[in-house]
């Protein structure tokens, strides 16, 4: 929310009043790869899916278009 991407419609962000006090994430995402043995050993068990990481991120890196 504070450094949304670039390509982000401006009349889409979020204005705070002031800085969040803090966040939950029930699924953090912290890379884009779905090709090394962490999403393998937990494809049965992960919250999002890889297909689904897949999509997404390419579409945040801009290169989506449906």
């Amino acid at each position: 929310m504070l450094h949304p991407h670039p390509d982000f419609e401006d009349e889409l962000r979020i204005e705070l009043p002031s800085p969040l006090a803090g966040v939950i994430l029930t699924s953090p995402w912290v890379k884009f790869p779905t090709d090394d043995s962490s999403v393998k050993r937990n494809e049965g068990s992960d919250f999002i899916c890889k297909e689904a990481v897949n999509r997404w991120s390419t579409a945040f890196l801009g290169m989506y278009r449906s």
